[in-house]
């Protein structure tokens, strides 16, 4: 398989994970946990925008990357480094302590797979 192929297949991922969380986040209103996120979040319009803003960055870069796939490299460089900052200094203690009610399962999960297969693609 060619590296443009593989990097198309990591920026083809990133699109498929990222537009229904985009889009269940931008649908919460209100109050309550952010189910697009693990629902073990409480819903802050200012964090829920946030995220909105930086997916849906890395979603349109993402779709760049199909057609320009060397070009947008550094996109997952900086998905593998934020990433880690997440599971080494959030999810990380938080299933060291037992706290593993409290430590967002499924983005934790993909952001593992990020963190582990992405550095043999670029």
């Amino acid at each position: 398989m060619s590296p443009e192929l593989l990097l198309r297949f990591a920026y083809g991922f990133n699109i498929l994970v990222l537009l229904p969380v985009i889009f269940g986040l931008a649908q919460h209103r209100g109050a309550g946990v952010l189910a697009a996120i693990g629902g073990n979040v409480e819903n802050s319009d200012g964090l829920r925008w946030l995220l909105i803003s930086l997916w849906s960055g890395v979603a349109i870069a993402s779709t760049i990357g199909l057609f320009l796939p060397r070009l947008f490299i550094a996109l997952l460089v900086f998905q593998v480094a934020y990433k880690v900052v997440f599971l080494l200094f959030y999810a990380g203690p938080l299933a060291v302590n037992g706290q593993w009610a409290q430590v967002p399962i499924g983005p934790s999960a993909v952001f593992l797979v990020i963190v582990l297969v992405w550095p043999f693609l670029i």
